[in-house]
């Protein structure tokens, strides 16, 4: 049975890849005149070797610090792939399953060369490859790829498909790399077109949140038509499930799958349940590095403590291999995950991929129908026509000026609106501080005269007065801003989401304007950027408040003179005399001014620093949007300028004879296209009727 469908998918695989060919053909006969061969052919033949090489490849895709490089150590069972809390990814990295002997603790490739082997070797290499370009080179130029066994894997037949997974870089960077204006984005979107499995991974923490609304606007952002081609071959995964037992969060365990397609389906059409997983990534690694035998003493020591709370130190580690074997690693879903999931994966894989590279030559093929259709119309219209038809183009072109405009008043809006915002809640937090310092000199005050709570010759009881104030202020401030801030955020993102929105309105005038003559059409979706004001980190405000607890003291130096009496003289002549004593004594209390102005300044520079990220998270996203939709714009306006204007100088060059030959050779790349497209159908249809899944197991 095996070898049966085996024969069947080669066969498929022969016909898709002499479709390529045979577009390929077409296109670089056509290269000479307008086509560049370095972007579409290139894309062609990019694809049949894939078809020819059988290169199927899985992207994991995330927001910023979701676990995904977590995930995917779980799948491989050792940590080849740096972890941080802070986005740590920066670069694509391709996972190809390979059960050599020599491939078993990994070996890492550079554009072809080794460098480094081993899990420890792989893992600093990449860790300090993603430092060096988040911080110094986002332009480095690298193809990684890591051979390594995926655990799902092992014992399967792959028959001659290479089997990659790839981690990418997550959607949403660190706050301080938006400010500078750097972004994987765009990185991320252009390896999507070549993938043929998409495993997005979902941040139980941030559902239910203010973030749940980034992860649907950036899995959005990805291009809607990309989604609608791979939605039957797209999985979502809620990494995380352990912090469901917590009660800060308010959304159960069995709750998670039920909400996740409820609110994903609503931009996903056709999403089905099974779609989606749970898992925790960062206890299925742990229990897989101590099942595998690749735990070190520290995974060891996280596992007894995750499996036997504090008593854990206490446990062998025999005992936590045994706890791994029953509780950890089954409690994480990672078995359940990969039954589901990279099995079904497995299973059909030779449909799949075949699957997705027909879906590529499709839209390659549209894409050159579009542009014969742009030329045989040049062709047809008069002069006058297309004169006014530039002049149209270009007329548009220069009133996307207006997108310039609206950014720049955008600016000025979001650092008015900041400054208002923060300006009220500062005078808000100093009118409090004004209160608190006047209670504290009240009760200081009152009871002075019982050597009490604000006022002592004890300077380290004063000390403790004055850090016990200081929490209390923290405290109140932190409770106060966290809200604050929330709504702030929600406020801005309101603001971009509004600008954004014009945006994309004037874009699809531009675009209408355009699709009168050539009926085509440009997706261009802009996203608000969801950011992170700095948080209030109550015990640094603390530390440093420690740092000058002397400040903040009164010091008096109080002296007070005592009359006594002594007797003095003979025995027989003993008489009394008077005599003054002074006594010097230091008390200490409260210097309530020192205070005010420590927590103003505290105060101040908390907000102004909070205006000054969201000026710059603002004023970077929104151009970097700009720039993003004026060169989609440009470039489809561009692309068919050039074409008229190649087909205009020809026609006025040579005259009619050559209209008449030009129009027969376009109608010949369309009937033969139209024999392509044909042959895409009929694959289709057998693929709909027959099994290519090439499974051992059939």
């Amino acid at each position: 049975m095996y070898k049966m469908i085996e024969k069947k998918f080669n066969h498929q695989k022969k016909h898709i890849s002499k479709l390529f060919s045979r577009t390929i053909a077409l296109a670089k006969k056509e290269s000479g005149k307008s086509i560049q061969e370095n972007n579409f052919i290139v894309k062609l033949k990019k694809s049949q070797k894939r078809c020819e090489e059988q290169t199927f490849l899985v992207a994991i895709m995330a927001l910023a610090k979701s676990g995904k490089s977590t995930f995917l150590n779980a799948l491989l069972g050792k940590t080849f792939l740096p972890i941080s809390n802070v986005p740590e990814t920066a670069v694509i990295v391709k996972i190809r399953h390979s059960e050599k002997e020599e491939h078993k603790d990994g070996y890492l490739y550079n554009k072809g060369e080794i460098v480094a082997k081993g899990t420890t070797g792989i893992y600093s290499y990449l860790k300090d490859l993603n430092k060096t370009r988040r911080e110094d080179n986002h332009n480095l130029e690298i193809d990684l790829l890591l051979l390594a066994p995926i655990q799902a894997l092992k014992g399967k037949d792959l028959g001659s498909i290479k089997f990659e997974m790839v981690d990418t870089p997550g959607f949403g960077e660190a706050e301080d790399e938006i400010r500078q204006g750097q972004t994987i984005y765009d990185e991320n979107v252009d390896f999507l077109n070549e993938t043929d499995i998409i495993i997005y991974l979902l941040d139980y923490t941030k559902l239910k949140t203010s973030k749940e609304r980034e992860i649907i606007d950036k899995l959005s952002s990805i291009r809607p038509n990309l989604l609608e081609q791979v939605q039957e071959r797209l999985f979502f995964v809620v990494n995380k499930i352990d912090e469901a037992n917590s009660s800060q969060y308010n959304l159960l365990e069995e709750e998670v799958v039920d909400y996740v397609y409820e609110i994903l389906s609503k931009d996903i059409n056709d999403l089905v349940k099974n779609q989606i997983s749970t898992i925790s990534a960062y206890d299925a690694l742990l229990g897989r590095l101590i099942l595998e035998n690749a735990a070190t003493p520290e995974d060891f020591s996280d596992f007894a403590n995750k499996a036997f709370g504090r008593r854990g130190k206490k446990k062998t580690l025999e005992e936590c291999w045994d706890a791994a074997r029953d509780f950890l690693y089954e409690d994480s879903k990672l078995p359940a995950l990969e039954d589901d999931i990279i099995d079904f994966i497995y299973n059909n894989r030779g449909k799949l991929l075949l699957d997705s590279l027909v879906e590529k030559l499709e839209s390659s093929i549209k894409q050159f129908n579009d542009y014969i259709k742009t030329a045989q119309c040049t062709l047809r219209v008069n002069k006058r026509n297309i004169e006014e038809f530039e002049a149209k183009v270009e007329g548009i072109k220069q009133k996307s000026a207006i997108l310039h405009k609206k950014a720049t008043e955008h600016e000025k809006g979001i650092e008015l609106f900041a400054n208002e915002e923060f300006s009220s809640f500062k005078k808000d937090l100093i009118k409090y501080l004004n209160y608190k310092m006047k209670a504290i000199n009240k009760r200081g005050k009152e009871r002075k005269s019982n050597n009490n709570k604000y006022m002592s010759t004890n300077q380290e009881y004063i000390n403790g007065q004055i850090q016990k104030e200081i929490k209390n202020i923290s405290n109140y401030i932190y409770r106060r801003s966290t809200p604050f801030i929330k709504e702030y955020k929600n406020k801005a993102i309101y603001k971009q989401k509004e600008l954004l929105e014009d945006f994309n309105k004037i874009i699809l005038i531009f675009i209408e304007d355009l699709q009168k003559v050539l009926k085509t059409v440009l997706d261009i979706e802009l996203t608000h950027t969801e950011f992170e004001l700095p948080k209030i980190d109550v015990q640094a405000i603390l530390d440093r408040a420690n740092k000058e607890l002397d400040k903040f003291i009164d010091t008096e130096i109080n002296k007070k003179s005592e009359t006594k009496t002594k007797k003095e003289g003979s025995f027989c002549n003993r008489k009394e005399v008077n005599y003054t004593v002074i006594n010097t004594y230091e008390t200490y209390e409260i210097d309530t001014e020192e205070l005010f102005k420590f927590w103003k300044k505290e105060i101040g520079e908390m907000c102004d620093n909070a205006v000054l990220v969201t000026k710059k998270i603002a004023k970077v996203h929104v151009k970097e949007e700009l720039e993003k939709a004026k060169k989609e714009f440009d470039n489809y306006a561009n692309q068919y300028l050039q074409i008229i204007q190649k087909e205009k100088d020809e026609k006025v060059k040579v005259g009619k004879k050559y209209v008449d030959e030009r129009l027969a050779e376009l109608a010949t790349y369309k009937t033969q296209l139209k024999k392509i497209i044909e042959g895409i159908n009929n694959y289709k249809k057998y693929s709909k009727e027959s099994k290519l899944c090439i499974t051992t197991e059939d």
